[in-house]
């Protein structure tokens, strides 16, 4: 059963493939699904008798193996050829479409058609929407024919390998590792990785090359790894700290930096959206859509926090609206605190190309933005608790235990944010289901702000108390 972000993927990806028939005016749907292939291979001899000059989902079987074809297209109206379009909602060609293509030519020509021309149609990312979808423009069509030609020959041998393994009676004997993620992730890797412990030697930080290297040589807990290895500094402390359970703490680092902070202190924190069709004018595919913020205010030095919070409840266009409350909501004085700041300047950089009449404004707010990532960033902070990593929803419940309230949340992390903006918006949401989404992303977002004053103060704390004790 796919988890939410899996299925979204699905959806997004059939809204993709029918958009692209639209190119082919006049083509025939075989619309029988899964459970009547047999009646979709019948549909699919029948819409190549008609003389269909296209034909969407053509259904072929060869040798035991089932193929759908997203588009199949004659080369001429009368040409015996045909051109195979596999529709892709990625934004590049991938290695494993080829595959998959070379598998599907296998098929369809050994039931008999001739395919004269292969290509993708994946989603043009430069394509800029201005009124109604042109797609034409949405989508970029690449011809792999010349790509697909080592592929082709060595495709009947891997199929009836892997026909093999689908009819044995007992699993494949095959160690875990890399493939076991690329190109997707499997779904029996927690059957496979249920041997692991907790915290393994797969969990350091850096490349897979490193932590696949030390598994091949048997160390499988990441508190075997030799510090006297040619470990990177954040590898040597992740690895020191999982060995001594213990704490870091650079007090003069991390007093330096809180010297940065100026009042107001406002902590902020976006919620976007990234459909694959841009659903507004302005929009490319997959482009970031601010949807909704949360900023907690500090006024002073051990003041109680101030809330703000916007949140667009319908299908309309987010950005102006979201922009004229957020440039009241953060002023034009204090700092802006995000948690890692990439992301959000990214977002202001983009509202201010997109909304002109506040562009100024919006461009003034990146000068005022700090990182409270980059402690945690930096290794100035960090316990095992972190696991390497410094990403708030690890270094949240590290530092701050049950009160980070992540784990009560029904949205709890940005994915998830994502879809549930889109499930509240979506026509035939219900209005009770709606309502419980508004409230759950509000709750998430403003736990995100809240989390991030709450690890200031417990800095700020930190580093007073140390102050204290040396005064002393």
């Amino acid at each position: 059963m796919p988890d939410a972000a899996l299925q979204h993927r699905f959806d997004e990806g059939a809204q993709i493939g029918e958009l692209a028939r639209d190119l082919f005016p006049g083509g025939i749907l075989i619309s029988e699904d899964h459970t009547q292939l047999d009646q979709a291979l019948q549909s699919t001899q029948a819409a190549i008798d008609s003389g269909a000059t296209a034909i969407f989902e053509a259904t072929f079987l060869h040798r035991d193996v089932w193929v759908r074809a997203d588009i199949l297209a004659r080369t001429t109206p009368s040409a015996p050829y045909w051109q195979l379009y596999e529709v892709k909602s990625s934004s590049t060609v991938k290695e494993q479409n080829l595959d998959d293509l070379a598998v599907q030519i296998w098929a369809i020509e050994g039931a008999g058609l001739t395919i004269d021309r292969a290509t993708i149609a994946h989603l043009n990312t430069k394509y800029i929407r201005h009124g109604p979808i042109d797609l034409r423009k949405l989508f970029k069509v690449i011809a792999v024919d010349e790509a697909l030609q080592d592929k082709r020959p060595d495709v009947e041998r891997r199929t009836v390998e892997m026909l093999n393994v689908l009819e044995a009676e007992t699993e494949p004997a095959i160690e875990i590792g890399p493939h076991c993620r690329k190109p997707y992730d499997c779904e029996f890797r927690p059957r496979c990785w249920a041997k692991l412990p907790e915290y393994s030697v797969l969990d350091l930080t850096g490349s897979d090359a490193k932590r696949w290297g030390y598994f091949r040589d048997g160390i499988v807990e990441i508190t075997d790894v030799p510090l006297d290895d040619t470990l990177g500094s954040n590898q040597q402390i992740q690895v020191e700290l999982a060995r001594s359970g213990g704490f870091r703490f650079d007090h003069q680092l991390v007093s330096d930096f809180l010297d940065e902070f100026v009042y107001p202190v406002h902590f902020f924190d976006f919620e976007t959206a990234n459909p694959a069709v841009p659903p507004h004018d302005g929009l490319k595919p997959y482009q970031a859509i601010p949807f909704q913020f949360s900023v907690h205010r500090l006024e002073h030095p051990g003041a109680k926090p101030t809330h703000d919070e916007f949140l667009n409840n319908d299908r309309s266009d987010p950005r102006a609206p979201l922009a004229d409350a957020m440039l009241r909501a953060l002023g034009t004085a204090g700092s802006i605190v995000v948690y890692s700041q990439s992301f959000e300047k990214r977002i202001f950089r983009e509202l201010a190309e997109q909304l002109p009449q506040h562009r100024a404004e919006i461009a003034a707010l990146a000068d005022r933005v700090i990182d409270i990532a980059t402690p945690f960033r930096k290794r100035w902070v960090a316990n095992n608790e972190m696991r390497g990593k410094y990403s708030l929803k690890f270094v949240a419940p590290a530092l701050l235990g049950e009160t980070s309230d992540y784990a009560a949340l029904e949205i709890s992390e940005g994915t998830s944010a994502s879809l549930g903006y889109l499930r509240m918006i979506a026509l035939s949401t219900p209005p009770a289901e709606r309502e419980r989404l508004r409230v759950a992303l509000l709750h998430y977002c403003a736990a995100d702000t809240l989390n991030t004053v709450r690890i200031f103060e417990w800095l700020r704390k930190e580093c007073l108390a140390h102050a204290g004790s040396n005064a002393l």
